[in-house]
């Protein structure tokens, strides 16, 4: 009974951490799969607005929003040291 338990256990860890994994491929493949005009606005205008709304603020109303952007700007091949300085600029440090 025991291991019919654990086998449960980490077959339901394995579906999870597959599914986490192809769902970043995913959303890598839509901004790859975007034109080259397209992507650039789209991340250009992704990174300003991040700016604009998420570096320099303290957790608020917007941490959502920010953690998302974050994760978008992430997947772009455009997102370079600057833009990896300005997410660094924005993310919570732990307090403890």
């Amino acid at each position: 009974m025991r291991a019919r338990v654990v086998t449960v256990a980490v077959s339901g860890l394995l579906l999870m951490a597959a599914h986490t994994v192809w769902t970043g491929w995913e959303r890598r493949r839509i901004v790859t799969d975007l034109s080259a005009a397209e992507r650039d606005t789209l991340y250009r205008n992704t990174l300003q607005n991040y700016r604009a709304i998420c570096v320099g603020r303290p957790a608020d109303a917007f941490q959502h929003y920010c953690d998302e952007q974050r994760d978008l700007l992430r997947l772009f091949p455009e997102c370079d040291t600057g833009c990896a300085s300005v997410i660094a600029k924005s993310e919570r440090v732990p307090t403890r």
